[in-house]
């Protein structure tokens, strides 16, 4: 009798790696048109420079893809309060607390999302018409 298992095994470890499709264009997290520092309204601070411990609250998040919409699901509306926690020691990390959560976000990411310190009247988020 013989022993094919050994062939088996071995026949798995000499498949190539199956390849990875690649991203879904509407994946990426950083759209292609970005506010530079100089073309942020005055009033409005990208979330990783608010200061630390200080309510601000979310006005705009200017994210793309599949970022945005898992943001949304975690509660990044426009209104809601949020408070930067801490800040990752090489400043590639920040911990944010929004209703009752502590959330990590990647700096680059989070930039793009706008606060302010003062609470927005329910009137700015109303849609015309």
């Amino acid at each position: 009798m013989r022993d094919d298992s050994t062939s088996f095994t071995s026949s798995l470890w000499d498949r190539p790696a199956p390849i990875r499709p690649p991203r879904h264009a509407a994946a990426n997290a950083i759209p292609d048109e970005v506010l530079s520092d100089a073309q942020v309204p005055a009033h409005l601070t990208p979330l990783p420079d608010a200061p630390e411990h200080l309510t601000m609250y979310l006005v705009s998040n200017g994210t793309g893809g599949l970022l945005k919409q898992r943001l949304v699901d975690l509660g990044f509306t426009p209104g809601t309060p949020i408070r930067l926690v801490r800040k990752g020691p090489r400043g590639s990390l920040i911990a944010v607390r929004l209703r009752d959560t502590v959330i990590a976000l990647r700096s680059d990411e989070a930039r793009l999302i706008l606060v302010t310190p003062e609470a927005p009247s329910p009137s700015a988020f109303e849609h015309p018409g």
